[in-house]
Formats: structure tokens, C-alpha cells, sequence
């Protein structure tokens, strides 16, 4: 994946970190990301930190010596002896039948009950059209893009966050024992023109087949601001997220 500035742009760590993003998504996956303005072509590895420096730097005006210098790094050679050596030494699997990360195909987030009880909330589901299981740093990540039933519902769902969502486990692997499932949690903030709600998300899921499956609960906190200082308003929904795994 290549980010391309205009001639002379400075590449600052916003430039690098938006790139980086880029290059982590669910329908991306690069193993490298280049940023270039011309004047730079900087080669980043996608699996190093988000404040990584470059692999390589090279001139792109000085043809011949930048192509060279690619070719030692991206070449179909290095390239091949590289992913060999990752398949020699593979990473273990997430769990039962899964590889060493693994694709949400689709999935559903069911809301099954509010505290306090808010009858029009029953059942709101929110879709998952796709999303991504891996280790991060050695613990498990998982990123998933959700949408509402009707369009009138997505603005909210947009403006509270959660139509893009992460979540991180402590955990290695994908618990296949409902017993003892996978604990992933999430923690994040929404900025309205009239307050903040604050979002925690807790959700326990196991491994049955390629299906993970289990409740979730979501603490939304809203406070606004007003004349007589800040009003709270808090509700507890929960249910049950199914995601279909490959």
C-alpha cells in the first residue's frame, strides 16, 4: 500500500500513522506501507509498531539506485525467503481449526435487555459485515465493522462509535469452552453538541465450530453539561454477539 503526498509535503507521524491504519485494516492486511511525497519513498513493516522508523528511505528522483535498493528489500527473492521462513516457523493457531488470525465473515450483535428497560431497544441488532481476529503484542485484538437495521438508526450508531469497534483480550487464544470463555473489552468516548457519552463494552465469548458466540454487556454513561452543573444519564444493555469465523 502506498500513501502518495503532493511533491515536497513534509511526512510528519500523522501522514506515517494514518498510512499505518490503513495498512492494519480488516480488508487490507499489507505486510509492508510506503509513504512518498516525491522527494521520500519510505518502506514501513505493517507488524512493527505504529511509531516504528522506516525499513528503508530512498530518493525516488535517483531511479536506478532507489530501484535497486527495493528490489533488495521487496524483491520477489526476499519476499519469497521471507514468508518462507514465517511458514517454517508459524504462529500458533487462535484456536480450534482457525489459523494464526482469523476473518469475521459476518455476525450479529443482538440487545436483548436495557437496565433501565427501554421496550423499543428489544432486539435492536446491530449487523457485523466484516471484521478481523489477531494477535497484537502478543494478546488478542479483534476489529469489527458493524450497521444498524434502518438507515434512521445509523447516525447514532455512527456518532457513538460502534459502527467501527476494537476490542482486546489478555488472553492468547480463542477459549473453545463456554465455562471459561474470552473475556474482550473495550473502553471509548462520544462527543455530542450537547455532552459525552462514555461507552464500556465487556463481552465473553467461546469457540464452537467457526462460530464465536456468547453475552455482551455495554455500560453507556451520557453527562451534559447544563445551569445547574452535569446531568448523568446511564443504561446497561446486553445480549448476545455471534460472529461467523474464517
Amino acid at each position: 500500500m502506498i500513501e502518495a503526498k503532493a511533491e515536497g509535503e513534509p511526512i510528519t507521524p500523522e501522514v506515517v500513522a494514518q498510512a499505518y491504519s490503513y495498512a492494519k485494516h480488516s480488508e487490507v492486511r499489507t505486510e509492508y506501507f510506503c509513504v512518498c511525497n516525491g522527494i521520500e519513498f519510505r518502506v514501513y513493516a505493517t507488524v512493527a509498531a505504529r511509531d516504528q522508523p522506516p525499513l528503508l528511505t530512498v530518493d525516488p528522483r535517483k531511479r536506478e539506485i532507489a530501484v535497486a535498493a527495493l528490489r533488495e528489500l521487496v524483491g520477489a527473492g526476499p519476499l519469497q525467503s521471507r514468508f518462507a521462513q514465517v511458514a517454517a516457523g508459524a504462529f500458533p493457531p487462535l484456536g480450534p481449526g482457525l489459523s494464526s488470525f482469523a476473518q469475521v465473515i459476518r455476525g450479529t450483535i443482538v440487545h436483548e435487555r436495557q437496565n433501565p428497560e427501554i421496550p423499543a431497544l428489544k432486539g435492536f441488532t446491530v449487523y457485523v459485515d466484516n471484521g478481523i481476529i489477531e494477535r497484537v503484542d502478543g494478546t488478542l485484538s479483534g476489529r469489527f465493522e458493524g450497521r444498524a437495521p434502518i438507515s434512521s438508526l445509523q447516525d447514532v450508531v455512527n456518532k457513538l462509535g460502534l459502527t467501527s469497534i476494537e476490542l482486546r483480550s489478555e488472553s492468547t487464544v480463542l477459549s473453545s469452552d463456554a465455562g471459561n470463555p474470552t473475556l474482550f473489552v473495550t473502553e471509548k468516548a462520544a462527543v455530542f453538541p450537547q455532552g459525552e457519552v462514555m461507552i464500556s463494552v465487556r463481552a465473553r465469548v467461546a469457540l464452537t465450530g467457526n462460530i464465536l458466540t456468547g453475552p455482551f454487556e455495554v455500560d453507556m454513561l451520557y453527562a451534559r453539561p447544563d445551569n445547574l452543573g452535569t446531568v448523568l444519564f446511564s443504561i446497561t444493555p446486553s445480549g448476545t454477539a455471534r460472529l461467523i469465523l474464517r
